[in-house]
């Protein structure tokens, strides 16, 4: 396998030719305007003079296919001593399971046959670490192309395509004993990641033991969002939320992204109005984290706070920085 042309290959598919352009210039190795110069002419004779490793380059790919595109579960970890395994904890793990290279030698790979440990690293965070474990695989999509006229029996076919495409899925293990398990978003209208989750806790469980992870409930995040939602104008808009009572009643109320639905009198009045008793709340919110000047976010940031009571997803690809302020974010509303 020719790791360094599966590198260059990644680096376009998830990364622009402005960010690598912009990452290139602020190591000296100078810009572009285009893949071929930027690959051709920049990269390559700098590899060559070893004056640029795969190493800084793996580096660009990690922010680029690491955030964002996903559904993120919040755990938080209750063993004894240290809630991030010891390298020695790390390493037998990994031998356990034949992948001992890759604390050393992370695997540049685009689709494997079966899933793969790819990469297991030391990220510094603020005044500790946090341990990142990065699992690669090969998932199957099916789009219906066409569906036939009934013929005289009443019989008609379905067409459909399949396509490969590549998941990066991550489990980050922060000091302070909260876990995230962050997995690829689906393609269509699927919103369970029952199965999947399942599976990435399955393939670290010799590390970390699943009985010891307990969900971490955002309740109290939806809570706070939506009862500051006056004071966050500016900050963050609301494109609907979904609102249940006690007795099980749920009521919608969505808008367009361009606008927050509490702007509107009328529903901001409706909606109030549900709340009020105390009897009801936000069971789900769709919300943007909008676009800030010298400060994160950098781009206006889709947040849907649904599905499992730990779990929200951030629906498009985003830098690491935008990433990491939308999760403190959550984290702080959830105090």
């Amino acid at each position: 396998m020719d790791t360094t042309k599966t590198l260059f290959e990644l680096i376009q598919r998830y990364g622009t030719v402005r960010e690598l352009s912009d990452f290139l210039q602020s190591r000296g190795h100078g810009g572009g305007n285009s893949w071929a110069q930027l690959i051709d002419d920049r990269i390559k004779p700098a590899l060559e003079k070893g004056k640029l490793s795969l190493e800084t380059l793996l580096t660009f790919l990690r922010d680029a296919e690491e955030y964002g595109r996903q559904h993120v579960f919040l755990f938080r970890r209750t063993a004894a001593g240290n809630s991030v395994p010891s390298d020695s904890n790390v390493r037998g793990w990994l031998n356990s399971v034949g992948s001992l290279s890759v604390m050393d030698e992370p695997r540049i790979l685009d689709l494997p046959e079966t899933r793969e440990i790819a990469e297991v690293r030391r990220d510094p965070a603020s005044h500790s670490e946090i341990l990142v474990i990065k699992v690669i695989e090969r998932c199957t999509h099916d789009t219906l192309l066409r569906v036939t006229e009934p013929d005289d029996s009443g019989r008609y076919s379905k067409e459909y395509v399949r396509e490969e495409t590549r998941a990066v899925n991550v489990v980050r293990v922060h000091q302070n004993g909260m876990l995230e398990f962050r997995l690829t978003q689906h393609r269509g209208a699927s919103r369970n990641y029952d199965a999947e989750l399942r599976d990435l806790k399955a393939i670290v469980s010799g590390l970390i033991d699943p009985a010891t992870l307990h969900p971490i409930n955002l309740v109290k995040a939806k809570n706070k969002l939506y009862e500051k939602r006056h004071e966050l104008n500016g900050t963050v808009s609301f494109s609907s939320t979904h609102i249940r009572d006690s007795d099980g009643v749920s009521h919608t109320a969505a808008c367009g992204g361009q606008v927050s639905l509490f702007s509107f009198s009328r529903t901001e009045q409706s909606i109030a109005t549900l709340t009020a008793d105390g009897e009801a709340y936000p069971d789900s919110l769709n919300v943007w984290w909008l676009k800030q000047e010298q400060k994160p976010p950098h781009q206006k940031i889709h947040v849907l706070l649904s599905g499992a009571d730990n779990e929200f997803a951030i629906t498009q690809q985003c830098s690491r920085g935008d990433y990491e302020h939308v999760l403190g974010e959550i984290l702080r509303f959830n105090t």
